[in-house]
């Protein structure tokens, strides 16, 4: 489930042209983030910043990136 909610995400951003991203961010972050927290192994591990990259792979996939939106900055020294 949550990998189909980021998948859906990335189909709003791409498709739906949406006018407040970062709300929608704060409203479901949380749960595209659940199967991280139930298989990673990696303590401390930068969550947020984990699902920044997976969405950004997935947007990257659809001609587009993270900064063409109103999200969080992905951060590389989070690990």
């Amino acid at each position: 489930m949550p990998y189909a909610l980021r998948r859906l995400l990335v189909t709003i951003l791409c498709f739906c042209e949406p006018t407040d991203v970062r709300s929608l961010w704060n409203e479901f972050d949380i749960f595209m983030v659940e199967d991280y927290t139930s298989t990673s192994t990696y303590m401390g591990i930068n969550v947020p910043n984990m699902l920044l990259m997976d969405l950004n792979d997935i947007l990257i996939q659809q001609g587009k990136t993270i900064k063409d939106f109103d999200l969080p900055t992905l951060t590389f020294d989070a690990f």
